[in-house]
């Protein structure tokens, strides 16, 4: 498994490089200190399997840099590791696509939890009691346009498609999906489809997002 880690600050580089080889044994760690430098270590590793970027980071604006890479390399997960506990910043990074945005402040379990989560595919927004704030929208825009609560939202879902956001969320494929509750792999994939034109989302990434916000499980 190769991992890349930017952050300009050394001790950081450090500290999550022998972090993640608790617990990845096999894993090959590619640290930069720099935005470019990042950027050029994707562009010269095709096999990157996961990128921990730092939001703030020395000779490019962060969220420039992090919607570079995004665009740049749409197939690696990233995930943000950043100081930064404040909402907007957390919603403006999981709205350009990142898999998760981790606070530095967090424990290793959480840490390892996170990246664990994100590696099975699904994506980790942290709680409000990990930021001392929230990151919760009260209310969220779906495909007509209009702005539902959270509960008018779940509302619009029938308890099927409840069930399958909540799957998505965990990162769990179609195959698996239909395993678990009995069902073909195109009547998922119609559920999938269904869920996202009614909510209006672009994909699963969105989805998953999206039940992290409504607490399905």
């Amino acid at each position: 498994m190769n991992i890349l880690i930017a952050d300009d600050h050394s001790l950081i580089r450090s500290g999550l490089s022998s972090l993640l080889a608790t617990f990845h044994e096999d894993a090959t760690i590619y640290p930069a200190e720099s935005a470019s430098q990042a950027l050029q270590l994707a562009q010269d590793i095709p096999s990157i399997d996961l990128a921990l970027l730092d939001l703030f980071i020395q000779d490019m604006d962060g969220f420039r840099f992090l919607r570079q890479f995004c665009n740049q390399y749409p197939a690696v997960p990233v995930i943000v590791v950043s100081a930064s506990s404040n909402p907007s910043h957390v919603r403006k990074v999981i709205d350009m696509g990142v898999s998760g945005y981790i606070p530095k402040s967090v424990s290793p379990e959480v840490f390892t939890n996170a990246i664990t989560r994100v590696l099975n595919g699904g994506v980790f927004i942290p709680t409000d009691d990990l930021l001392g704030t929230s990151v919760h929208d009260d209310k969220v825009a779906v495909s007509d346009g209009r702005a539902y609560t959270l509960d008018e939202v779940k509302e619009l879902l029938t308890p099927r498609h409840l069930e399958i956001l909540a799957r998505i969320q965990l990162g769990r494929s179609n195959k698996h999906i239909a395993r678990e509750f009995d069902l073909s792999e195109n009547t998922v994939k119609t559920h999938v489809s269904a869920i996202l034109k009614i909510l209006g989302l672009a994909n699963r990434t969105e989805a998953g997002i999206l039940a992290e916000k409504l607490g399905v499980s």
